[in-house]
């Protein structure tokens, strides 16, 4: 009986480092094996099955915190809004450089160049790239404001 209970620990294992299920399928296959176990009276199996569930528990519990935090701080919201304001800004930026290149040499070119220079210092790449929660604590979108594009707002 113990030789059979070893061969079934090996089968189980082998099954369950070559399948990665998703951490509740793995939970139910686990309990699972672990209620056989304890009816044949396979001791070992049962201890592995055992420390398998605690350490699925604690990787769940480990997820739902996280969770909630990404919650916490406006998860998917943030996201949504990322891309709206990067929308925003690429739209401020390829205003901008249009006017600088259709109006070559003149006042709006530079005016259009010099707020390139001082809304994009590092270029698009540097606002649009991080994340919205990272835009706001270093004050990146205040430059943004209303009204803040002065004369080549009707350009």
């Amino acid at each position: 009986m113990q030789e059979a209970s070893l061969d079934a620990l090996g089968a189980f294992s082998r099954n369950m480092n070559r399948r990665r299920l998703p951490v509740g399928r793995y939970t139910v296959a686990v309990g699972g094996a672990h209620k056989r176990a304890q009816r044949r009276g396979a001791d070992r199996i049962v201890l592995l099955c055992a420390a398998a569930l605690v350490a699925a528990e604690h990787y769940i519990d480990l997820r739902r915190r996280r969770q909630a935090r990404r919650d916490a701080r406006g998860g998917g919201r943030a996201a949504a809004a990322d891309k709206r304001v990067d929308a925003g800004v690429r739209s401020i930026h390829k205003h901008l450089t249009s006017c600088v290149e259709t109006f070559e040499g003149g006042a709006k070119a530079a005016e259009a160049q010099r707020l390139l220079d001082a809304y994009f210092p590092e270029g698009l790449g540097a606002i649009i790239s991080a994340p919205y929660e990272d835009d706001f604590a270093i004050g990146e979108l205040d430059k943004f404001s209303p009204g803040a594009a002065g004369s080549l707002a009707a350009a």
